[in-house]
């Protein structure tokens, strides 16, 4: 029992103690318990105290890393990034600036600053990169490369650099090849991911042998309906689709929706997008009936997960009512494409009662007022009286027309909110 009592308290036991060991203990405990703020606040306690331990004490490096490692899994990089920076200043003093050991310590840097400071990334994955080249002593299939250079192509990718990323990981497919051998299944994510950067620069025959390629490994090592094997169906299809090669495309897609809908339901959300995908392509081939029946169970699923007035239903009603105008059955398109600018016109009237309230507050008072008025208009034309959104617009606005002094007009709106709340409609004049 009081094993228990000292796991629940992690944090007050642990800086009562005033022990680094017992701080980190402690914060490997409230980190794996979803306690992140607890564990932040004991890694900063280590990190001050292994401040004051001789400059060669491996501690400070071990605790600048646990809390630079939590800020980045908590999607916090800007604050990861001054820590990894001290981080590798502090091992380039210790180990000097050649040695392989400070890869990981570049990577991690990398790409916390990514969204701040790209070309700093660019250089960082290249410097860990050459430093595990200079490990792998001339051997260019060395395994030790596998992560660098996967890492650097990644970035190449993310930033557009598709010549460079496509050379890159053609070495990293040889490095992982050599070590696993050409049919592992854990080529499959290298060459989907080449078969994209195919596809982007137009080389439509190598994307299409890549996505082939993977399928098969998969498949064969995996099984027809594992994750990877869907991802790859959906590569292959959007390749196919963009190619308007729609008869190609179909049965792939066919074959993905089974599998989410084997593996997470019939009713999932992600079944829906596959069932819209698949539709979309059944619409382009002129196959009407089917793509209607697939429509219409794509909207039940957005309806019954998200709500009847989701901006993801406006999307599945506005599929269903282009399907429908093409055909000419314009009295099915019709009540659709109401529906759905009801609910568009419903998130509208919120979005500009909240600006109305911040001009509100930065006491802009005639743009508020003139925000609140649309808003008014916006829902008597759509959604109407009752709706939630517009009865907070009239709330807000009644009190803007009081300070503006002008209690006639905010009498008439405080007026319709009561009888809103009783239920009755009150005259807009």
């Amino acid at each position: 029992m009081k094993l228990l009592v000292c796991l629940a308290v992690p944090l007050a036991v642990a800086l009562a103690q005033g022990s680094w060991e017992a701080r980190l203990e402690a914060a490997r405990t409230a980190r794996e318990r979803g306690r992140f703020d607890n564990a932040r606040k004991l890694l900063e306690a280590a990190v001050t105290e292994a401040d004051s331990f001789p400059a060669e004490d491996p501690r400070l490096a071990a605790s600048l890393a646990q809390l630079a490692d939590l800020l980045r899994m908590q999607g916090k990089p800007d604050e990861a990034a001054p820590l990894y920076r001290r981080l590798l200043a502090l091992r380039e003093k210790q180990l000097g600036l050649e040695d392989p050991g400070l890869a990981p310590i570049l990577t991690q840097l990398a790409w916390s600053l990514m969204r701040a400071n790209p070309i700093e990334t660019e250089s960082l994955l290249r410097r860990a990169l050459v430093l595990r080249e200079k490990e792998a002593a001339g051997n260019p299939l060395d395994s030790g490369l596998l992560e660098p250079v996967r890492n650097l192509a990644i970035f190449c990718q993310a930033v557009g650099q598709f010549k460079d990323a496509e050379t890159l990981f053609q070495r990293a497919l040889l490095v992982r090849e050599k070590a696993a051998g050409p049919a592992h299944p854990d080529l499959v994510p290298d060459l989907n991911r080449l078969a994209t950067i195919y596809s982007a620069q137009k080389k439509l025959g190598e994307a299409e042998y890549m996505y082939t390629r993977s399928l098969g490994i998969a498949e064969a090592a995996l099984g027809q309906e594992h994750p990877l094997v869907t991802a790859t169906l959906d590569g292959l299809a959007a390749l196919y689709r963009e190619q308007k090669r729609f008869s190609d495309a179909e049965p792939l897609m066919r074959r993905a929706v089974v599998n989410r809908e084997n593996s997470l339901g019939p009713s999932h959300p992600e079944v829906a997008s596959a069932l819209d995908g698949l539709a979309w392509v059944l619409f382009a081939q002129k196959k009407f009936a089917d793509a209607e029946a697939l429509y219409q169970r794509s909207l039940a699923i957005w309806e019954t997960v998200l709500g009847p007035q989701h901006p993801s239903v406006a999307t599945s009603l506005d599929n269903l009512a282009v399907l429908y105008a093409t055909q000419e059955k314009l009295e099915d398109a019709e009540p659709l494409y109401r529906r759905a600018l009801a609910i568009r016109e419903k998130e509208t009237i919120a979005s500009l009662n909240n600006l109305a309230l911040v001009q509100a507050a930065r006491e802009t008072d005639t743009e508020a007022d003139r925000l609140y008025s649309l808003a008014l208009t916006l829902g008597e034309k759509g959604v109407g009286v009752e709706n939630s959104a517009l009865v907070a617009t009239l709330v807000n606005y009644s009190a803007l027309l009081r300070r503006m002094q002008r209690p006639a007009e905010a009498a008439k709106l405080e007026a319709r909110i009561q009888a809103i709340k009783g239920k009755g409609k009150a005259p807009k004049d």
